[in-house]
């Protein structure tokens, strides 16, 4: 729906500095109305000086303004002004949002409607900041018998609870707003392109504010023993059905018993309506308040059957384009995705110019996603066939191929992250044979899983470098081994290899080991970088060697004979973490801590 913003109303009257006007969005309205009375001269007044930083004497211009609009009775201008000092008590006195409270409280036994209206809706929310800043100190105080106190400091939490849904229900009392046109008062709205107002009356701006409030927040209460569920699976039913629905229950202080309340009332007004915009609005509102609420196992497959009755019910009207969506949306978390781009499709037809289509647009381009994601068996066994595990989404194909590389630019492949390093670090290593990988045919837009041979290699270190149509070169790095290990770390500082032949599994006498010390992103940049002699250690015939390291982070490089093989994880020296038994299998090493 089209969103209308009351300044300092909607979003609720900033508590801390404003240091210029433009935080809260200020704009000055002219009115032209009285020629004597040019409020705009004085507003720029009031600009002027508290950019400046002179606040009482902006207050005491506010104060102006006010008496001149209450005489005149100009709602406008006068709900601005009180707007303005609220802010200012809160600026000049450290009690300021207490006195801005009880200052709107005096003015409510002064005034009438449409004033009186909006000042109980503004009240709510300040009330209900107040409790938002303060719900720490309230949690442990103690309610006090009788009526409520004149001092907030002893109220309770129940008493602010019940101060805000009082002052929120008043606001949409008064049966005048049910005809009282927002564009009366359109200086109070943010409104730069004065477009149309998709609510038209005071009323139903007002029930939008308190049910936003009664469905977005939660009650701080302890829950009683006759607390309020939505069981009822009627509340998820068609609106003739729900508004006569019962749910006068015990727990009154339920915010879900009040919301429904409020829907219940706003759509018994509207259903009757020539133009059903707002009631398809409110209704759409209700059915996922319900549905977010309701204690009711099939309630997924209620709420699509009401948004197919609302669809079918208000076929033409522009708005029911959100009501697309929201179906849509409902199929695609079912993974129903054929059926949400379907609607969608209708949607962007029937209605292309729409929020609705909008939203439409964005969960096709959600559903419609190339993804295309590789990974490949690690130290494969030489000459034997390796397995590309292929996972794609909309993807019909890719090419692709395998790039031979020496041991240090396999090293240097470990540490590429950012995607113009890769592209730079792809730019000369491209596959002399690029085969195309022609995919299973897939329609339903879901992520699928294959996996694809490769042809058996010898000995060495390799990339797979790939593309589809859709993407950039990426690759995976992989090497071939017959070298097998286990790994342990004995204690402080040393570290213990016995290897042995992956083909044969017989001990694998004079492999060599080279420890290399890597930095991770993991510390800080300013831990000491490990220093120490570089120096070959080679184990026994029976593939067993054990020696000692300075504490950090290293991995190996391990060869025998043209053999190379470079541990893919990193292993920590320390007692800190110490590493248990781990083995190496032809897939990346598990290690444990």
């Amino acid at each position: 729906m089209k969103c209308i913003v009351l300044k300092a109303f909607l979003f609720i009257l900033p508590m801390v500095g404003w240091a210029s006007t433009s935080n809260v969005e200020i704009s000055i309205h002219e009115f032209e109305k009285t020629p004597s009375m040019n409020y705009s001269q004085l507003w720029k007044t009031v600009d002027s000086l508290h950019q400046n930083g002179l606040f009482r004497e902006a207050s005491s211009k506010v104060d102006l303004i006010y008496m001149l609009a209450k005489e005149n009775k100009e709602t406008e201008q006068f709900i601005k002004s009180l707007l303005y000092t609220v802010n200012y008590l809160n600026e000049l006195d450290e009690n300021g949002n207490i006195l801005g409270i009880k200052r709107l409280e005096k003015e409510l036994l002064t005034i009438g409607f449409p004033e009186n209206a909006i000042i109980h809706s503004i009240l709510a929310e300040l009330y209900a900041n107040y409790l938002q800043r303060e719900s720490w100190s309230l949690m442990d105080r103690k309610e006090v018998e009788g009526e409520r106190p004149d001092d907030l400091n002893l109220w309770s939490i129940r008493h602010f609870e019940d101060i805000i849904s009082e002052h929120y229900f008043k606001s949409v009392s008064f049966p005048d707003a049910k005809n009282f046109e927002l564009k009366k008062i359109d200086g109070l709205f943010l409104n730069p392109a004065k477009e149309t107002y998709f609510f038209k009356t005071l009323y139903d701006f007002l029930v939008f504010r308190a049910t936003q409030y009664f469905t977005i927040q939660e009650s701080r209460l302890i829950k009683p023993d006759d607390v309020f569920y939505l069981q009822n699976a009627a509340s998820l039913s068609s609106l003739e059905t729900f508004i006569h629905i019962d749910f006068s229950r015990v727990d009154a202080t339920s915010f879900v018993r009040k919301a429904l309340l409020l829907f219940q009332e706003v759509l018994a007004f509207h259903r009757l309506d020539k133009d059903p915009t707002i009631l398809i609005d409110f209704d759409r509102q209700r059915l996922l308040f319900v549905h977010r609420n309701l204690i009711y196992a099939e309630k997924d497959v209620l709420l699509r059957k009401e948004l197919e009755n609302l669809i079918a019910k208000f076929p033409i009207q522009a708005t029911t384009a959100e009501t697309y969506y929201l179906l849509a949306y409902e199929k695609y978390k079912q993974k129903l995705l054929n059926e949400s781009v379907a609607l969608c499709e209708q949607a962007l037809k029937k209605f292309p110019k729409t929020f609705g289509a909008f939203k439409c647009n964005e969960l096709l381009q959600r559903i419609r996603v190339k993804n295309l994601s590789l990974t490949i068996e690690d130290n494969g066994l030489p000459n034997q066939p390796i397995l590309l595990k292929v996972t794609f989404q909309n993807i019909q194909s890719f090419k692709g191929g395998v790039v031979p590389v020496s041991f240090s630019i396999f090293q240097q492949s470990k540490l590429l992250y950012i995607e113009k390093d890769i592209q730079l670090f792809l730019k000369d290593k491209k596959p002399e044979k690029e085969a195309v990988i022609v995919l299973p045919t897939s329609t339903d837009y879901q992520q699928h899983v294959t996996e694809i041979p490769l042809e058996g290699l010898p000995v060495g270190h390799y990339l797979y470098v790939f593309k589809s149509d859709e993407t950039k070169y990426s690759f995976l790095s992989f090497q071939i081994s017959n070298i097998g290990y286990f790994v342990n770390n004995e204690g402080f500082e040393k570290v213990a290899f016995q290897f042995f032949d992956k083909k044969s599994t017989e001990p694998k006498g004079g492999t060599t080991v080279l420890a290399i010390p890597v930095r991770t992103g993991y510390f800080s940049p300013n831990a000491p970088v490990i220093t120490f002699k570089e120096t070959w250690k080679e184990s026994d015939d029976q593939g067993f060697l054990s020696y000692s390291l300075p504490q950090g982070f290293f991995n190996f490089k391990i060869t025998n004979g043209e053999d190379t093989l470079l541990t893919e994880e990193n292993f920590y020296m320390g007692e800190r973490y110490r590493e248990e038994l781990t083995i190496n299998n032809g897939f990346k090493i598990k290690y444990f801590y």
